[in-house]
Formats: C-alpha cells, sequence, structure tokens
C-alpha cells in the first residue's frame, strides 16, 4: 500500500507541477523596488548577425522558458496572450536604430497542455547597417500585466569592406519532427538528442579552404545546496560557496575538419556529443588553411548549464528526495541519502512525510506545494546549478514570495511581513560576481546570522506540520 502511494504521489506531482511561476521585475544597476509576483515572462533573447535580401540585419530569437507565460479560459480553450517588442541602438551613440513591436498569441485546448508547453520560440529579421548594438526586448504579458526586458549586444560585419567575421554560436536542438530548432536558452535540459552548435561566416572569399576546429569544453562548479541561515559565516559572508571552479576545466570534445566555402556569407554546423548535467563552453575557430596570403584565423564561444531532463521540475524520486533537505533534520537526510535501492528510496520518502501528517491527502497537497516552490526557485534562480539550491532559491521555497524586495548594485533586500504564514523577517542577499573566462555570473549571498534560527525553524516546522497555506 505505501508504494502504491507513493507511485500516486509521484503522479500528482508530475501532473500538477507546472504552475505559473513568479519572475523578478527590475533591473541590477540603481536601486529600485521589485516584487517576484506570478505572471511575469521568462525568457532568453539571442540576436545573431545575418544577411537579409536588403543588406545586413539581425536576427533576434526570443524563447520562453515552459511557464513563461501565463494562460486564461477562454471559452473551451486556454489563451496565453502577449506583446513583443524590439528595440535596437547604437552602442556607441545610444540612438535608435531598428525597432519592432506584436501581439503574439497561444492557444491550447487543454489544461494539461498548458503545463506541457515548452521553450515557445519566437524569431524576428531587422535590417541595420554594420555596427556594434545593444538589442532590447520587452514582453509584457496581457493576461497578468506584467512586463520583463533583456538585454544583448551583437556586432554586425561590414559586408562590402570587413574582416573575416564570425558570428555567436547559436545551439540548435532537433524537435519532435525531425526539425532544426534554435536553442536560445542558457538552462538546456539534457536528452538523448544531439546538441548542434552553428555559425554564421561572413566576408570569407569565395572557395575558401579553412581549417575548423569545435572545442567543448566543461567547468567544475560547486553544486551543493545552501545551508541554513543561522549557520555561522565567515567574515566574507560566502559560507561553503565555491562557484565556478575556473582551474578545473575538463576537454569533453575535440573536432577538427576542413571545409572550403562557397560564397562570402555561409554557415558552419557542427554536432556535439551527449552531454551529462553541468557548465559547458562551447568554442569555434576557423583559420584560412590554404598558401593564399593574408593568413587569418577567427574564433567564438558561448556557455551553457546543461540541467536535469526535467528542468525546471522535479523529475525523479531522487531528485525529489533530495530537495527535502531543507525541512528534514540530520537522521532524517541521513536515512533518505543512504537508500541503497530505488524502493527503499520511495519507502524512505513516503515515510518522511506520512509519518507527520493526519492523512494522505494533506501530504499529497503538502509535497505538491513543496515541489512547485522548489519549481519557482529553479525558475527565477538558476545560474550555473539549480536555482533551489542557491541561498535565494532556499529562501524562496521555504518562506514563499517575499512581500517586497529592494536591489542596488551591491546587495538585494527581501521584506516579509507577519502574516497566518508565520513568515517574518528582513533577509539581506550580497551580490558577488563571478567571471572565469568571460563568463559573467552574479550569486546573490545571504549575510547569515544566529538571528534567523527562531523565524526559520518555525516555517521549517509549518512544512513539516502541513500549515503552510
Amino acid at each position: 500500500m505505501r508504494e502504491l502511494w507513493v507511485c500516486s504521489l509521484l503522479c500528482v506531482l508530475q501532473v500538477l507541477g507546472g504552475c505559473s511561476p513568479p519572475g523578478p521585475v527590475g533591473s541590477d544597476t540603481a536601486a529600485v523596488g521589485m516584487r517576484y509576483d506570478p505572471g511575469d515572462p521568462l525568457f532568453d533573447v539571442q540576436p545573431v548577425a545575418s544577411v537579409l535580401p536588403e543588406g545586413a540585419g539581425v536576427d533576434v530569437f526570443v524563447q520562453f522558458m515552459s511557464g513563461g507565460f501565463t494562460f486564461v479560459r477562454v471559452g473551451n480553450d486556454f489563451l496565453a496572450a502577449f506583446d513583443v517588442s524590439m528595440r535596437i541602438r547604437d552602442r556607441k551613440t545610444d540612438s535608435l536604430v531598428s525597432e519592432r513591436a506584436w501581439p503574439e498569441t497561444l492557444r491550447v485546448n487543454t489544461y494539461r497542455e498548458t503545463q506541457a508547453v515548452d521553450r515557445y520560440l519566437v524569431e524576428k529579421a531587422l535590417p541595420v547597417q554594420s555596427g556594434s548594438y545593444m538589442v532590447e526586448v520587452v514582453v509584457e504579458d496581457r493576461n497578468s500585466g506584467t512586463s520583463a526586458t533583456r538585454r544583448e549586444a551583437v556586432i554586425v560585419p561590414d559586408l562590402k569592406h570587413g574582416e573575416p567575421f564570425i558570428g555567436r554560436p547559436l545551439l540548435y536542438r532537433r524537435d519532435a519532427n525531425g526539425m532544426m530548432q534554435p536553442v536560445v536558452l542558457f538552462h538546456v535540459p539534457s536528452s538523448d538528442d544531439t546538441l548542434y552548435a552553428q555559425v554564421r561566416l561572413f566576408n570569407v572569399p569565395p572557395a575558401t579552404a579553412l581549417a575548423t576546429e569545435l572545442l567543448l569544453t566543461h567547468y567544475v562548479v560547486d553544486t551543493t545546496e545552501a545551508v541554513p541561515p543561522y549557520y555561522y559565516a565567515s567574515a566574507s559572508g560566502d559560507y561553503r560557496n565555491r562557484s565556478v571552479y575556473s582551474e578545473r576545466v575538463d576537454t569533453v570534445f575535440r573536432q577538427m575538419r576542413r571545409c572550403t566555402v562557397a560564397d562570402g556569407a555561409a554557415g558552419l554546423t557542427l554536432a556535439m556529443p551527449p552531454l551529462d548535467p553541468g557548465l559547458y563552453r562551447v568554442q569555434l575557430a576557423l583559420r584560412r588553411s590554404d598558401d593564399v596570403q593574408p593568413s587569418w584565423t577567427i574564433g567564438t564561444g558561448r556557455y551553457f548549464a546543461v540541467m536535469a531532463p526535467s528542468f525546471p521540475r522535479l523529475g525523479t524520486l531522487a531528485e525529489m528526495a533530495r530537495a527535502v533537505r531543507y525541512i528534514a533534520v540530520g537522521s532524517e537526510k541521513d536515512s533518505i541519502a543512504s537508500a541503497m535501492t530505488q524502493a527503499e528510496l520511495r519507502r524512505r520518502f513516503d515515510e518522511f512525510w506520512l509519518s507527520r501528517m493526519p492523512d494522505r491527502r494533506l501530504a499529497a497537497e503538502i509535497v505538491r506545494r513543496y515541489s512547485n516552490r522548489i519549481e519557482e526557485a529553479n525558475r527565477l534562480f538558476s545560474t550555473y546549478k539549480e536555482g533551489w539550491k542557491t541561498d535565494r532559491g532556499m529562501i524562496y521555497t521555504i518562506m514563499g514570495p517575499p512581500e517586497h524586495v529592494e536591489r542596488d548594485a551591491s546587495r538585494e533586500t527581501w521584506y516579509y511581513q507577519t502574516t497566518e504564514r508565520g513568515a517574518a523577517g528582513i533577509w539581506q542577499f550580497r551580490s558577488v560576481e563571478f567571471a572565469p573566462e568571460n563568463f559573467s555570473v552574479t550569486e546573490y549571498l545571504l549575510v547569515r546570522g544566529r538571528g534567523y534560527t527562531n523565524t526559520w525553524m518555525s516555517m521549517v516546522s509549518r512544512w513539516r506540520e502541513g500549515k503552510v497555506f
């Protein structure tokens, strides 16, 4: 009976785990007030230099994370509606060079389909002259009334008199129909499908012989979960935080081949091997391999993080069992971690929740809520590791969305009021930027202290007793 109960619980989590998450509003620069509210659009942007019929241009790819927009019931269907605007500005003068705006709608027939919509992609081509630009994309969700902004830089080469140029790599993966689809999101769920890196070449003389090299490297990163907020903090405030070990880099794959470019603008696509979860950097270098002078070498690269197949959701029992660390005590953590078989892990996971809940329905509801919090934290706070393992993800999972957030260049402060949820207090995070080899990520590290003990333990107890509503 207990094993049947766990199986039914897992089914509940898989069906209900895809709620519409909150998302951040605001900027990392000036001091701003912000909130983590449900319905904020969640997406990434990648602009790529291109050749349009009228000349040089930029292809702008916008990809939404699952749960990145809000659905509402319209008749027998469910509808997501949002407005997209793109602006391209000159990076030197900040002058507006090109602008485009349009509405988008997405209609599905069932509620389950709203939870299955994943990695929705929008693509637009905008003509520009050669130069260095900042591409700004604003998405406003018409159903929730919230909006979000993303900015990415792009260089467009001179197509008439410029030097050989290689654009930033764009990742691709085949869809269910076998068609190549761009992967814009920084966090890429792992899959058996091959991941491809494609670059665009410009100003390469026709019939030029090229030697190409694809180099894929893996970075060792900190994957540990955050520790409780009352744990002793060192003077620097970053207890057990090790971030990216830039000195520990493994070469996963290296491929060299020769090819010939037919004309001055072309594309080059290279396949990568199957990848385990982790932080990767793909680099492509091209050099002229014939004896014609002048000789030249050009290169480009990008980072991306491979996550678990179900990311941002918890997709396996092992993932769900590990995520209870924030509300389990030491002996409970050891018991779950020491399970030797899948059946034993299921039994211990089941016992952890059932032993302190008055009935199975309440236990299922609390596990569903906890799983949803983990999923929301993954959407909001993931960097090179899952968002729930970060300091902000830990606080968000246990305390819920803060009432108000203030952010400036060096810190982020979360404010909670005392409510029926029992949440209270002020939580301060300091920002620390890590930049190993051109990879920049900002971490927000909790300023820990003993003063958090009572508030934290009170909220943990509410989770364990099924009183988090």
